[in-house]
């Protein structure tokens, strides 16, 4: 009996243990949102402005130009000027902005404005006001130079005489009569000078090295120093002529294809790159040509003016 009262005990099924407790999942962080890449501004149109071409007794440039191409009595620019000027006459009055380079032949030629390219000035009397300025070089030959507006460059003059009244922020190269020095003039590079005397309190306003050279009177004869260099105002005429002449054929052949039309002038460019060998072929010949025509034409009476007009044409082309 004992026996059987143990058989429970032996049999018994030993107890399971009870399960862990599965840790809870973390919870995952949510994802940062992307900010919104800002639109990009559409880049602005900028609008293209027009290149004037004119030719007249006055000449008023009352809206903005990029390109202006004048010939007249007298020019004054009351509008900017995005890129660069080209002004021949008798008087010039800049009175707004030109954004690149300012080319002026002239009797009278008055900057009272910035200029931020450089400027080439040929002329009786060329100033720079208080109100003007120029950002790169100034070329300049002429009778009377009147400087009272800050150059950022260099200064290369030829002038009777010269008032310096203003800041150089480069070097200055001068070949005149008389120089006259203002109480705001001041060069912070070298200065180079040709005159009968050597100027007093120059050395003063420059920064760098002053360097004379005595002007030597006119009536010493030019044989007496056969290797002498052409004297700057020389160099600055020379250049002034041929910087001229090359203005205005640059005028006369656009004022040509302005004449021609569109379609005139198109069917010259393509006729050019469609036969390149014949329309090349027929220029040379014309070139050689042109100007024996021209000469037979000038010894003769009759066809003299064709004769001019001939070594026109060709001295155009040539260019």
């Amino acid at each position: 009996m004992m026996m059987l009262a143990l058989l429970p005990a032996v049999f018994a099924q030993p107890a399971v243990p009870a399960t862990p407790e599965i840790p809870a999942t973390p919870e995952i962080p949510a994802t940062p949102e992307v900010p919104v890449t800002p639109e990009v501004p559409a880049t602005p149109v900028v609008p293209r402005l027009p290149t004037l071409g004119a030719f007249d007794q006055h000449v008023r440039v009352e809206a903005p130009l990029n390109d202006l191409f004048a010939m007249a009595q007298d020019v004054e620019t009351l509008a900017p000027i995005r890129d660069n000027a080209f002004v021949m006459a008798e008087g010039l009055f800049v009175s707004q902005p030109v954004g690149g380079d300012l080319f002026a032949m002239g009797k009278h030629i008055t900057i009272d404005t910035p200029i931020s390219g450089d400027v080439y000035a040929m002329g009786a009397v060329v100033e720079v006001t208080v109100h003007g300025s120029i950002g790169g070089d100034l070329n300049v030959g002429a009778g009377e130079v009147r400087l009272y507006g800050p150059v950022s460059g260099n200064v290369n003059a030829g002038a009777g005489q010269m008032a310096l009244g203003s800041a150089v922020g480069g070097d200055v190269r001068l070949e005149t009569e008389r120089l006259e020095l203002g109480e705001r003039g001041s060069v912070a590079g070298s200065f180079t000078y040709t005159s009968p005397e050597p100027t007093p309190g120059l050395e003063a306003i420059v920064g760098g090295a002053v360097e004379h050279t005595v002007q030597l009177p006119d009536a010493v004869d030019a044989t007496e120093s056969p290797a002498a260099e052409p004297s700057f105002v020389w160099s600055m005429a020379w250049w002034a002529g041929m910087t001229g002449w090359g203005y205005l054929t640059k005028l006369l052949v656009g004022s040509l294809l302005l004449l021609l039309g569109g379609r005139a002038a198109a069917g010259v460019g393509r006729e050019l790159a469609d036969r390149p060998g014949a329309s090349l072929g027929l220029g040379f010949v014309a070139a050689c040509v042109l100007p024996v025509a021209s000469t037979l034409a000038l010894v003769t009476i009759v066809p003299f003016p064709l004769g001019i007009l001939g070594w026109t044409a060709f001295f155009v082309l040539l260019y």
